[in-house]
C-alpha cells in the first residue's frame, strides 16, 4: 500500500488509507472560445504532511492548477511559466500555459505556448486545430493554411484535420475544393456524422442536402451502436439543427413511441418539442427539472432565482429542455437585478442563434448570428427603468419579435435567415470579464406559440389591398399569409399562372417578416400531380404552398410529393375539408361568410415535413377549427399552444358595414403584447409610426463565439 497513490475526484480518504496517499483530480476546462479543444485532467492537491519531498515542477503545476480552477489566470500563467522553464521538454506545461493565456485573451502568448507544446508532442491534433483557429483569428492565414497542410500530410487518416482543412478552404473562397475533400471523406467513412454535417454546410443544391441527410439516417439506424448510441450521436453532434433535419421527424416520433426499451423511448421523447408552456414563479427559490442550469446559484431569496457565472465563465444560463425543435415559440423573463448583458436566446446552437436583450453599453438589441457573424439585427438606445423589467422574445414564422414590459421594442420584427432553423432556448447573463455576469430572476415563462396562417381569397387588387390593411394590426400574431392565388379549372387541370399579382402580398410579408405560402384551391377534383405543385413553386420562387382538398390524398401521393419537394427548399401544407373554406363563389356578405366558416367541421392539416416548417413538429397531422377573421381571439395565453390556427378572411360580395365588429377591436387580454398601432409607446421603445427596418446593428463587444 505504501507504493500506491489513490486518486479521487472529490478528495475523500477511503477507510484505512493514509491521507498522504490520496490525491484529488481537477478538471481543467478548455478555452471558452473553442469548446472542441480536448480537456486536460491533472493531479493536484497533495496532502504533504507525510510527504518528505515534492519536485519543484510538481508543486508549480499544482499551484497553477489551483489558481486556474479559481479563475486566477494571470497567477496560473506565472506558475506555469516557471514550470515550463524548469521542465522545458514537458508538453503539458506549455499546453496549460497556452490555455491560461487564451483565457486572458493573450493570443500571441497562447500561440507561442501551443507551438512549443506541439514541437515537443506533435500528435496533439485538437491542440493543433486550436492553434490553427487562433492563427486565422489573428489574421495570419498563411501560417494557418501551412499548419493544416502539414497535419493533413502527417495524419492523413484523421478526419478532424480533413474537416478543418475543408472548412478553411470554404471560408477563404475555395468552396468547391472543400466540398470535394469532404465528399471523399464521407465516401470513405459513411458513418462519420461530423464529416456529413460539415459536408451539409457546403452543399448548395437542395437535392444533395436531403440526399446526404437520408444517407445519414440510414447509416445511423443500421449502425452497431443501435438506437441508444445513435440518439446520443444526434445530441452531441447537434444534428437536428440543420434545416433538412425534418427528414428525421417521423423516425424520432416513431422511436419515442414504439422503441422496445424505456431508456430509448425517453431519450427520443426528449428530442420532441414542448407542447405546453412552462412557468417558473420560484416560490421556493428552486428551479424545476424543465431546465438545465450552468452557473453558480447564489443565496436563495424567496420568490427569485439568482444565477451567477462561475469564476472561470463569462456566462451563466438556464437552458429550456425539449426546446431544440421548437419553431414558433416564446421565452419571457421578469428580471429584478443583473450585472453585465442579459439575453434571451432562441434556436441556439454552436453555429447560430437568435437573441434579444440588452448589453452593457445602454442598448436594446435583437440579433441573429450564424458561423460567428452577425446576419441581421436591430438596436436602439435604452435606459433600463428601476425595479423589475419583463423581456420577451417571440419567434413567429420567419421573424423574431422583442418585447419590453408588454410593448414591442422595435417597429417591425427581425428576419431570421433560413439556415437558423432549430436550436435550444435559454436565458443568460453575460460579461466579458469572467465571473462577473449575474441575474436575479423572479419569473420565467416559455413554450410554443400557435403557428397562425391567414387564408384569403380576394384577388381584386384594390379589395385585396383593403384586406391586407385590415389584417395589418394583427400581423405580429401571424406566421404566414396564404392568399388563394392558384385555382383548379373545371377540367381538373392546374395552371401555373397566378390569379393576381403576387407583389402586394410579397411586400406585405417582407415588411412584417411573414412567410408567403399561397393557397392552391382544388375546387373540382382532389387530385393534383406533384409536378404541377413543384412547377408553381419554381416559377414563382415560393417558400411553400397550402393545398386545399376535399379528400385526403393517398399515401402514394404523399410519398411522391414529399420526394419531389426535396428538389426545392419549400414546404407544403395540405388542408383537408369536405366543404371548402373559401369557395370560388363568394358569400353574399361578411356576416354570412363568418357564420358559414364557423359552422365548418374541424379541418385537417398535414405538413409534408420538408423545407422550413411552419407547424409544430411534435406531430404530423392536426385537427383544428377554422376561425373566421371576425372571431379571431385576441392575443394572450390562448395563443401559447402547439395547436396551429387557420384564420379565414371572409370572401364576400358586400363590404363590411361600419357597425360590424372588427377583429382588431376585440378586447385585449391583460398579458397581450400591445402594438404600436393601438397604444402610445414611451421614448425608450418603438415609435408610434412604423419605420422601415433599421440596418443591422454593429456587433456587440461580445460575440456568440465568446458567450
Amino acid at each position: 500500500m505504501n507504493d500506491i497513490l489513490v486518486v479521487d475526484d472529490e478528495g475523500r480518504t477511503p477507510p484505512g488509507v493514509p491521507s498522504s496517499r490520496v490525491l484529488a483530480m481537477l478538471q481543467i476546462d478548455p478555452p471558452t472560445s473553442d469548446e472542441d479543444l480536448a480537456l486536460f485532467y491533472q493531479l493536484s492537491d497533495y496532502d504533504a504532511r507525510d510527504v518528505d519531498e515534492i519536485p519543484e515542477a510538481t508543486l508549480l503545476r499544482q499551484q497553477g492548477l489551483r489558481a486556474y480552477s479559481e479563475g486566477h489566470y494571470a497567477e496560473a500563467v506565472g506558475y506555469w511559466k516557471q514550470w515550463a522553464s524548469a521542465a522545458p521538454d514537458d508538453a503539458d506545461a506549455w499546453t496549460l500555459l497556452g490555455n491560461a493565456c487564451n483565457r486572458l485573451r493573450d493570443t500571441e502568448g497562447a500561440l507561442q505556448a501551443y507551438g512549443r507544446s506541439l514541437e515537443i508532442a506533435p500528435g496533439q491534433i485538437d491542440l493543433a486545430l486550436e492553434r490553427a483557429r487562433l492563427l486565422e483569428q489573428a489574421g495570419r492565414t498563411a501560417e494557418c493554411e501551412e499548419l493544416l497542410d502539414v497535419y493533413a500530410r502527417s495524419f492523413p487518416g484523421d478526419s478532424r484535420i480533413i474537416i478543418a482543412q475543408a472548412l478553411w478552404l470554404d471560408r477563404h473562397g475555395r468552396r468547391s475544393a472543400g466540398r470535394e475533400i469532404l465528399t471523399e471523406l464521407v465516401r470513405q467513412n459513411p458513418a462519420n456524422i461530423n464529416a456529413r454535417l460539415a459536408l451539409q454546410s457546403l452543399l448548395d443544391n437542395p437535392s444533395a442536402r436531403y440526399a446526404n441527410m437520408h444517407e445519414l439516417l440510414t447509416v445511423g439506424t443500421s449502425g452497431t451502436s443501435g438506437l441508444l448510441g445513435f440518439g446520443h450521436d444526434i445530441s452531441s453532434a447537434e444534428l437536428l439543427t440543420c434545416p433538412e433535419a425534418s427528414i428525421f421527424f417521423d423516425f424520432l416520433r416513431d422511436t419515442a413511441a414504439n422503441a422496445p426499451q424505456e431508456s430509448i423511448r425517453e431519450l427520443y421523447a426528449d428530442f420532441l418539442p414542448l407542447t405546453d408552456s412552462i412557468i417558473e414563479q420560484f416560490d421556493a427559490s428552486r428551479l424545476s427539472d424543465n431546465w438545465t442550469a450552468l452557473g453558480t446559484p447564489l443565496a436563495a431569496i424567496a420568490g427569485t432565482y439568482d444565477l451567477r457565472a462561475g469564476s472561470d465563465m463569462s456566462e451563466a444560463y438556464l437552458r429550456l429542455k425539449r426546446s431544440d425543435l421548437l419553431r414558433d415559440g416564446f421565452i419571457e423573463v421578469t428580471l429584478s437585478e443583473s450585472v453585465g448583458a442579459f439575453w434571451l436566446y432562441a434556436r441556439r446552437a454552436s453555429r447560430h442563434l437568435v437573441r434579444f436583450g440588452f448589453d452593457g453599453d445602454g442598448f436594446l438589441r435583437i440579433q441573429t448570428w450564424s458561423d460567428g457573424e452577425l446576419r441581421t439585427g436591430d438596436s436602439r438606445a435604452w435606459n433600463r427603468p428601476g425595479g423589475d423589467v419583463t423581456l420577451r422574445l417571440e419567434i413567429r414564422g420567419d421573424g423574431a419579435i422583442g418585447i419590453v414590459d408588454g410593448r414591442p421594442a422595435f417597429s417591425t420584427s427581425l428576419p431570421i435567415p433560413k439556415q437558423i432553423a432549430y436550436g435550444w432556448w435559454s436565458v443568460a447573463p453575460f460579461s466579458p470579464e469572467l465571473g462577473i455576469a449575474r441575474a436575479r430572476i423572479s419569473r420565467i415563462a416559455a413554450g410554443p406559440l400557435a403557428s397562425t396562417i391567414a387564408v384569403l381569397r380576394e384577388t381584386d387588387v384594390s379589395r385585396a389591398a383593403d384586406d391586407l390593411d385590415r389584417l395589418r394590426p394583427r400581423a405580429g400574431e401571424l406566421s404566414a399569409i396564404s392568399p388563394v392565388l392558384f385555382a383548379q379549372r373545371q377540367d381538373g387541370s392546374l395552371p401555373a399562372t397566378a390569379l393576381a399579382d403576387l407583389m402586394p402580398f410579397r411586400m406585405f410579408c417582407s415588411y412584417h417578416r411573414l412567410r408567403l405560402v399561397p393557397s392552391v384551391a382544388l375546387d373540382y377534383d382532389s387530385y393534383v400531380t406533384p409536378e404541377s405543385l413543384v412547377r408553381i413553386i419554381r416559377e414563382h420562387r415560393l417558400d411553400g404552398l397550402v393545398l386545399h382538398v376535399r379528400a385526403k390524398p393517398s399515401p402514394e401521393w404523399f410519398k411522391a410529393t414529399t420526394s419531389l419537394l426535396e428538389s426545392t427548399s419549400a414546404d407544403l401544407i395540405v388542408v383537408i375539408s369536405e366543404k371548402p373554406l373559401l369557395p370560388a363563389d363568394p358569400d353574399p356578405d361578411e356576416t354570412s361568410a363568418t357564420a358559414r366558416i364557423a359552422a365548418l367541421p374541424p379541418i385537417t392539416l398535414i405538413e409534408l415535413q420538408r423545407g422550413s416548417l411552419l407547424l409544430h413538429p411534435s406531430q404530423k397531422e392536426w385537427s383544428v377549427p377554422a376561425t373566421p377573421f371576425l372571431s379571431w381571439p385576441s392575443a394572450g395565453r390562448a395563443s401559447e399552444t402547439a395547436n396551429p390556427r387557420l384564420i379565414v378572411f371572409p370572401h364576400a360580395l358586400a363590404e363590411e358595414s361600419e357597425d360590424s365588429p372588427k377583429a382588431e377591436d376585440s378586447p385585449k387580454t391583460e398579458d397581450s403584447p400591445k402594438t404600436e398601432e393601438t397604444e402610445e409607446t414611451p421614448e425608450n421603445l418603438a415609435p408610434e409610426v412604423p419605420e422601415p427596418p433599421a440596418p443591422p446593428a454593429p456587433a456587440t463587444p461580445e460575440s456568440p463565439a465568446e458567450d
